[in-house]
């Protein structure tokens, strides 16, 4: 017969059992000391009958190796407490546990988390502190939309989560990330309203965290132990009397002085006439394969594009993170939070050219999103971007919509949606949600697609796609264009990009496909 385990040496255990207690508590127990083990499959198996009561299990500091797969049975756990032991893993079925608010699993060996704790929706406070656990190893942020804290730090992290930066997380208040080896802060951190306390002390950030400039909540912040290149901000970061006011004051003036540079530079040439003959952009047209076929069953959905290619692009430096400000910005701005107009920009490296422009039913239509691993239908993720952003809205005031909210709305109800699809049937965009996650840039990108589509008119792409074309160029002046034509199904011309009257005050030199051809050879 298989061995009986007998809970003679565990009290608690049976008294929460017998007592249908809602907590399980065992702290500081050490896993030799009794029989069995705390790490006994058959011991856990018993502890996590099925439809358990706990709502609380707290086991610190015993010694504990491993997480039986029957915790999946506590579907009513809201607090979750591991901390202080030898986990090496977690079961995938902490994904299950659902009503989970609080997990701790600090001080232990992780080197990865679950992926399936991205359904965690009502987790709100994180703690994966003192641990082994990688970049690779985290799971994706954007559905924790309750989340207030995640504290992250004493870790192997080299990069900061990107999926931490969505607009979905608006109730996260407080993140540490100290004593990690993380290089860089997204500027889309920017999008977390509501960041109030900030750690990334002894990391290896060398460039500004320029993000912290435009955030207004941020009441603590510690950068100390960082390699700055700034040497200034690198003492005023180390100076524990410097104020956090001081901090931001400097980061925000920085950030000033790096959107105004390329306005002022181009005003100082404007007045004092300068129009050198090398002052120019290079233009290259009638390429056969840069061209965009517009099918029918997009016009009265998402009916205005314009597409074209830049080359020579420079992402050195600050300049990559300078290119995905401008888009951040241009959205909530001129194309007024993606409502009148949405910009996309790929590696042009990671798709094939032609490209088709048309409306597909939402159950058929399967793209790789931004961050994900695994492509999904529209259908699904509409479905999940709209729980998300409803979530939020019902729990911010009506005066705070979620960003993401406001263009949701206008394709939430429709039967087929816009996409961007390359030639070899790879859905690279789907307006304005998203882009695809196989066509995203880096900062070794050096040719990019952009793609400016609208509900409202041509006018509009033109609009967007000169101020795009012409603000990348402050701080990237040498690309080069090429010209890409939008037609229709019969090859009837819907616009072209640049046209002859584009970017207004900016010198553009056609030649065409064949002509540059030829001065190559």
């Amino acid at each position: 017969s298989p061995r009986m385990v007998t809970l003679v040496e565990w009290p608690e255990i049976t008294t929460c059992l017998e007592n249908k207690r809602f907590e399980l508590v065992l702290k500081n127990v050490k896993s030799s000391s009794r029989a069995p083990s705390v790490n006994d499959e058959e011991l856990q198996e018993k502890s996590f009958p099925k439809n358990s009561p706990l709502n609380l299990l707290y086991i610190g500091g015993c010694g504990l190796e491993r997480l039986s797969a029957r915790i999946e049975n506590c579907a009513n756990l809201t607090n979750l407490v591991l901390k202080d032991n030898k986990l090496t893993s977690l079961p995938e079925e902490i994904g299950l546990l659902t009503q989970l608010k609080l997990i701790d699993v600090s001080s232990n060996e992780l080197t990865s988390l679950p992926q399936s704790m991205k359904n965690l929706e009502n987790l709100q406070s994180l703690d994966i502190a003192k641990n082994k656990i990688t970049t690779e190893g985290l799971f994706d942020f954007e559905g924790l939309v309750m989340l207030h804290i995640l504290e992250a730090s004493h870790n192997e992290l080299t990069q900061f989560p990107q999926s931490l930066t969505c607009e979905t997380l608006v109730k996260l208040h407080t993140v540490n990330f100290s004593h990690n080896h993380i290089t860089n802060v997204p500027f889309e951190l920017s999008n977390v309203t509501k960041l109030k306390d900030f750690k990334m002390e002894k990391n290896e950030l060398t460039d500004l965290p320029l993000c912290l400039g435009v955030m207004d909540k941020i009441r603590f912040l510690d950068l100390k132990g960082n390699p700055f290149k700034d040497t200034r901000f690198r003492k005023l970061a180390n100076d524990n009397r410097a104020k956090v006011p001081s901090v931001l004051d400097y980061l925000r003036k920085k950030y000033d002085d790096m959107e105004d540079e390329g306005e002022s530079n181009e005003r100082k040439k404007k007045s004092e006439g300068v129009e050198e003959s090398s002052d120019y952009i290079r233009v290259v047209t009638h390429h056969p394969n840069m061209r965009v076929k517009v099918l029918d069953s997009v016009s009265s959905i998402r009916g205005f594009l314009l597409t074209c290619v830049i080359r020579n692009v420079d992402f050195s430096g600050q300049n990559f993170r300078k290119f995905i400000n401008l888009q951040t910005r241009l959205h909530s701005n001129e194309c007024g939070q993606r409502t009148r107009a949405t910009i996309g920009t790929h590696d042009m490296n990671a798709l094939k050219l032609p490209l088709r422009y048309l409306a597909l039913p939402i159950d058929e239509l399967f793209i790789t999103a931004l961050r994900k691993k695994t492509p999904v239908s529209a259908r699904e993720l509409l479905s999940n971007l709209l729980l998300d952003s409803e979530l939020a809205r019902k729990r911010e005031k009506r005066s705070q919509v979620n960003p993401v909210h406001r263009y949701l709305h206008l394709v939430k109800d429709l039967p087929l949606l816009a996409c961007l699809i390359d030639s070899e049937g790879l859905v690279i965009s789907l307006p304005p949600l998203t882009n695809s996650d196989l066509t995203k840039m880096t900062e070794s990108t050096t040719s990019v697609l952009i793609e400016v589509s609208s509900a409202d008119s041509i006018q509009t792409c033109y609009e967007i796609m000169d101020l795009f074309i012409k603000e990348t160029r402050l701080f990237s002046p040498a690309i080069e264009i090429d010209q890409m034509r939008v037609v229709k199904e019969n090859d009837d011309l819907l616009g072209e990009y640049p046209s002859r009257g584009s970017m207004e005050g900016v010198n553009l030199h056609f030649e065409s496909y064949e002509e540059k051809k030829e001065e190559e050879c």
